[in-house]
């Protein structure tokens, strides 16, 4: 105790000294115009809203003005009179002028439900309007709000104008997400509809973590916004965006290993919790056991940190087995630089420069995620989608039924006094079976009768029916665009002399052309969407009139298919639907169309940033099953024979035994850290994992045909190996210096003598030896009387003479300046496997003996034209001609085509060869005797011209006629070194052209 009399010093000055001090500094460090004294408050005394407010407000603003000023309205006569009514002093609203501000919006609106609008839709635009007047100054009275509420429940809605209808309240139970998450993963699905294999890595996480944290879509994802008020937003609730800084992670003892994992998530910015509410909330979460790791939230939080690479030291699953575990938990670091970086980040759909990070800074998109749910909802056959909503009510459903009241108001971010559960999130349909209760009997499970699920069809559309499709064409408005592009075509015509001449001169005759044409493609692609979205949900509410509906066989572009009927014009048969179209990478195109949402303003091109080679007039089209494009086409892409996605359904619905965790993730880090979809190139020759960069040479794919350049990348690089294994092999088993076959006599050996260094004469030595000693001029193929073994294939007999019977490698030619050899040399390409084999393993005519019956499936189900998509073959082609010639050998039969142009250009090669007045019949009505089956019934004879039309119309194959005329020129004979006429015919149609 201080002594009596002791004065306590003034501490409440000092402290109002250093205030002030701090003050000074603080506004002298201002730039004047922003200081206290400088600024004007009459503007920041104003009320702040939120972003998403003021997109409302501005919204109910627009519509007044648009309709006050109609002349059918005529509630004011200029756009200023209407704006006055949101200025401070301006004319007042009355219950007249709402009254026919509402109507007239009602009879201008279409209802999503029914025809109309909900009640809780017009009250809705009420508000914002009321809001919108109050912050501008001139708010509306009390009494006019309150007369108007009553009027829209009860006149508006009495008339007809308005209805108190809700859209059902779908739950998801835990069966129906356990449903919807298996068929997600099935292989086929996954690889058709995943831009970028990362992207399905974000959609299951997405989904498990609605469902296990009770979260709004907000609380992870972008909601829909323009860029600019993605801006303020992000200013205004920059605590409500998920980051990394949000998880925690820690590990504690095990019970069934060394390491158990648990999570604490933190969701912060909550809304409809009050003044007074809980603003944040804390979900903790676990790893569940490996076997239900499809619907583990934590486990596929944890693989895509390991992706991106978070974590501070962890870098596999295995160095979270290898963590010192405590019983208060071991804190696993995450990086400080990744703490304010969103979970949640997409592929940059458009990169253009590889220094750069091919992920996007900002959180993904709400819809991108809620576009993935309705495409998986429609392959489910779901009448309703599994929208965010639906998840979250199944949350919901489950916190009522097993927590408490306050625990299920935490979780879901509500006020403790708010009823929104009961009124959005409360399962409409009774999970109690009374009668049970009623009658004493056993109770039975009736959860069923409230899934999602129920009445799922197996067999939904998947395009317009024929009928939708024509009324689509007869739209007033599609109509009235497809003249005006009539009159700018005779323009450009009369000016010209033809469209294509006013391209080439860059007219504006030729640009309004296109303005036009684009309007008329989003037209038809809008009325197609909901004409089609009608048509599916009269399948299911309609069954009778739903059978009624004539689907096309094969749906398809109308814009295309015209444009194909005219190309056959000099054909006395027209086209019916090709097969193969020109070659356009629109898989990241059309997929980021779906995905992407209305503030979007970019321009979508494929993830390594090559543009279409199609124009605007085709590039909306997606792939139909058959390699046609379409934009009537709701169902599956045609998807190639290799994904990256196989053996993704098998590890995690039928594990292997003794399957381990780390195991498990590892295979999941490998098949999700990939920034392309998942089929987009060959097996192996995917860029190196989170890049895309060539995994061969290193160089970056962005700008370039990635195939074009990966493709033969690959090849010369293995090449190049297998080269450097034998010149190491030989260096310490010294080979022959004479060739030394057994002559045909069984006696005599051959006495020819190797080079003894490497060059171009060398080989070219060996060559003309072996062609004039070593082949069957009857059969063409080369023999090897050592072992009794023939190759149709020169470059197979070659390496068997060097592996085999350990001829000299000096003759394998190489390039003279690189010293590499050329690929095909060393390697053949399997169409069928679409895989690279090393010809010192095995050779072309054993492997492809392999392939006949490959051969016949690929036939009936892709044609001789297979699938060429996205600079690559899908699905193999096949020459019609090649094929069937059982004579050349099974390497020419199997002809491989770099690309499309050089398949179509081939074919035609052959045609060239045929007079004009020749007689034969379709190289596909006989089998060969090397067991190619026979797989076309027209058998008769037919001229060129006739030959022709029937390759068009009942194969399927793309030929331009103009490029068939006989020509008296002599074909080329088939060259020393034995390369096929298949091959030769057309620069790029294997290795040796592209590489050589």
């Amino acid at each position: 105790m201080p002594p009596a009399g002791f004065k306590f010093p003034d501490r409440a000055a000092n402290a109002s000294s250093k205030r002030l001090d701090k003050l000074k500094r603080v506004e002298e460090a201002k730039a004047p115009e922003e200081r206290i004294v400088n600024r004007d408050w009459d503007k920041e005394v104003q009320k702040k809203i939120n972003v998403l407010e003021a997109v409302r407000q501005r919204t109910a603003k627009r519509h007044f003005i648009e309709l006050a000023t109609s002349e059918f309205v005529n509630i004011c006569q200029t756009v200023e009179e209407a704006e006055a009514f949101f200025t401070k002093g301006g004319p007042k609203f009355t219950c007249k002028i709402l009254k026919m501000f509402i109507e007239a919006h009602t009879l201008s609106s279409k209802g999503l439900i029914t025809d109309v609008p909900t009640v809780r839709t017009v009250n809705a635009i009420l508000f914002a309007l009321y809001a919108a007047t109050k912050n501008s100054g001139n708010p509306i009275d009390r009494d006019v709000k309150r007369n108007l509420l009553i009027w829209v429940q009860s006149d508006l809605a009495v008339r007809g104008l308005a209805c108190h209808n809700q859209r059902r309240k779908e739950v998801a139970t835990p069966e129906d997400f356990s449903t919807f998450i298996r068929a997600f993963f099935d292989t086929e699905y996954l690889t058709a509809t995943q831009y970028t294999t990362r992207n399905a890595l974000n959609f299951v996480l997405c989904a498990n973590m609605m469902l296990d944290c009770s979260n709004r879509i907000s609380e992870l994802c972008r909601p829909a916004m323009s860029l600019e008020n993605w801006e303020i937003y992000k200013k205004e609730r920059k605590d409500s965006l998920f980051t990394w800084g949000r998880v925690e992670l820690f590990a504690f003892p095990g019970v069934d290993g060394p390491v158990e994992l648990q999570a604490r998530l933190t969701f912060r910015g909550m809304k409809n919790t009050g003044q007074k509410g809980n603003k944040t909330k804390v979900i903790p979460i676990r790893l569940l056991p490996l076997y239900m790791a499809a619907e583990d939230t934590l486990r596929w939080l944890l693989i895509l940190g390991l992706v991106d690479r978070v974590f501070e030291g962890f870098s596999t699953w295995a160095d979270f087995d290898a963590v010192q575990p405590s019983q208060h938990g071991t804190r696993i670091p995450i990086k400080k630089s990744m703490l304010d970086m969103p979970v949640f980040r997409q592929p940059l759909y458009k990169p253009t420069d590889p220094s750069l990070d091919l992920l996007e800074p900002e959180v993904m998109r709400a819809s991108h995620f809620v576009q993935q749910l309705k495409t998986l909802s429609r392959h489910c056959g779901l009448q309703s989608p599994m929208l965010p909503g639906v998840l979250r009510r199944g949350s919901a459903y489950l916190l009522g039924l097993k927590t408490t009241h306050e625990e299920r108001c935490a979780r879901m971010g509500h006020d403790d006094k708010d009823t929104t559960y009961w009124g959005a999130y409360r399962n409409q349909t009774s999970t109690v079976d009374f009668q049970a209760l009623r009658h004493n009997l056993d109770a039975v499970d009736v959860t069923h009768m409230s899934s999602i699920c129920l009445g799922k069809s197996e067999s939904a559309p998947t395009c317009v029916s024929e009928q939708g499709m024509i009324e689509i064409s007869q739209d007033a408005e599609l109509m009235k665009l497809l003249q005006r592009e009539c009159d700018v075509v005779d323009k450009a015509v009369h000016d010209f002399g033809s469209l294509a001449a006013a391209r080439a001169q860059e007219s504006s005759t030729a640009s309004e052309h296109a303005s036009i044409r684009r309007q008329y493609q989003e037209r038809e692609r809008t009325l197609i969407s909901k004409k089609f979205a009608v048509e599916y949900q009269q399948y299911f509410e309609n069954p009778k009139d739903a059978a009624q509906i004539t689907t096309p066989v094969e749906p398809r572009d109308q814009s295309s298919y015209v444009d194909n009927m005219l190309d056959a014009d000099d054909i006395d048969f027209a086209l019916l639907d090709p097969a193969i179209l020109q070659d356009v990478d629109a898989m990241a195109k059309d997929l980021g169309k779906m995905l992407s949402d209305s503030d979007n303003n970019s321009d979508y091109m494929q993830m390594d940033g090559v543009e279409s080679e199609m124009d605007t007039e085709t590039n909306v089209t997606s792939l139909h099953s058959d390699g046609t494009a379409s934009r009537n086409n709701f169902g599956l892409r045609v998807v190639a024979k290799n994904s990256l996605f196989e053996g993704l359904f098998d590890i995690i619905y039928n594990q292997p035994e003794g399957l381990s965790a780390a195991e498990f993730a590892d295979v999941c880090v490998e098949k999700f850290n990939h920034l392309h979809a998942a089929d987009k190139y060959y097996p192996d020759q995917e860029p190196t994992p989170g890049t895309l960069s060539c995994r061969f040479c290193g160089i970056s794919l962005i700008g370039i045909d990635h195939n074009t350049h990966v493709r033969p990348c690959g090849l010369n690089s293995r090449a190049k190996y297998i080269l450097e294994d034998i010149d190491r092999h030989q260096e310490s088993h010294p080979p022959v210096q004479k060739c030394g076959m057994i002559a045909s006599d069984g006696v005599r050996r051959c006495a020819s003598k190797y080079k003894l260094k490497r060059s171009a004469r060398s080989a070219a030595h060996f060559t003309e030896h072996c062609y004039k000693c070593h082949k069957d001029k009857e059969t063409g193929q080369y023999v090897c009387n050592d072992d009794a073994t023939t190759f149709s294939s020169w470059d197979d007999f070659r390496i068997h003479r060097v592996t085999q019977h350990d001829a000299s490698a000096n003759v394998i030619p190489v390039d003279q300046k690189t010293g590499n050899p050329r690929a095909e040399i060393l390697v053949f390409w399997c169409k069928i496997c679409q895989v690279a084999f090393s010809r010192a393993d095995e050779d072309e005519d054993s492997h492809f003996a392999k392939h006949l019956d490959d051969v016949q499936l690929a036939l009936d189900k892709h044609g001789f034209s297979g699938v060429y998509f996205s600079v690559r073959w899908y699905h193999p082609s096949f020459c019609i001609f090649c094929l069937y010639d059982g004579t050349s050998g099974l390497s020419t039969q199997f002809a491989d085509f770099y690309t499309l142009d050089a398949f179509q250009k081939h074919i035609e090669s052959h045609l060239r060869d045929f007079n004009e007045d020749t007689s034969m019949t379709c190289p596909a009505t006989v089998d060969t005797t090397n067991g190619v089956k026979a797989v076309c019934n027209h058998t008769e004879p037919m001229k060129k011209d006739v030959l022709i039309a029937h390759l068009i119309n009942d194969h399927h194959l793309a030929i331009n006629v103009n490029r068939t005329c006989f020509k008296t020129v002599r074909k080329r004979a088939r060259p020393v070194l034995g390369e096929k006429d298949a091959n030769e015919t057309v620069n790029g149609t294997n290795a040796a052209r592209s590489v050589g």
